[in-house]
Formats: structure tokens, sequence, C-alpha cells
């Protein structure tokens, strides 16, 4: 519940709503990769990129071929935007393909 939550506020852009509630859900489930996404972006969104990167690591190491997550931790360590913005490669929930099914 929390996770749908979490996306509702993200798809939204509550950031300020998202950040508790997926901290919450990854609380109450330490391997939940997608929660951890998410509050990943919002953490970033927030600028909060050290706590961006401990999720998106954390996402790594429970999901060890995932390129797109190599990816964004190469962003966020270079200072750049984990998720470019492109047609292909939407930063939210709402636009094109759901971010949790990449994962």
């Amino acid at each position: 519940i929390f996770y749908q939550l979490g996306l509702l506020y993200f798809g939204n852009n509550e950031v300020d709503k998202v950040i508790p509630v997926l901290e919450r859900a990854v609380s109450l489930s330490k391997d939940y990769s997608n929660a951890k996404y998410f509050l990943g972006l919002a953490y970033f969104e927030k600028g909060n990129v050290e706590g961006a990167l401990a999720q998106f690591e954390e996402i790594q190491k429970l999901n060890p071929q995932n390129e797109e997550v190599a990816t964004i931790i190469e962003n966020l360590r270079s200072g750049r935007n984990p998720l470019p913005q492109t047609e292909e490669n939407p930063v939210t929930a709402s636009e094109g393909q759901p971010l949790e099914e990449r994962i």
C-alpha cells in the first residue's frame, strides 16, 4: 500500500509526500527494489544525492545484471541527472512505460 501511495504522489510531483511513504515501504521490505528506485529518484529531486546513490547501490546489489541501475549510479557519481529525460526514458511514472516495469 505504501508503495502504491508513493507512486501516486510521485506521478503528481508531490515529492515531499513521496519520501516518507516510500521510506516506510522500504522499512517494511528491505529488498523492495521498486520502492528503492522511486525513493532514490525522490531523494535526488530534493537534492539528497547521497541518499539517492545509497538507494541505487542497494538496488544494484539486489539486481547486479541491471544495466539501467549501473548507468544511474554512474550518472549520480558524475553529478548528472540519474535519468536524463528522453522519449524512451521518461522520468516520471505518469509518462510512458512505468519505471517499475524496468527493474
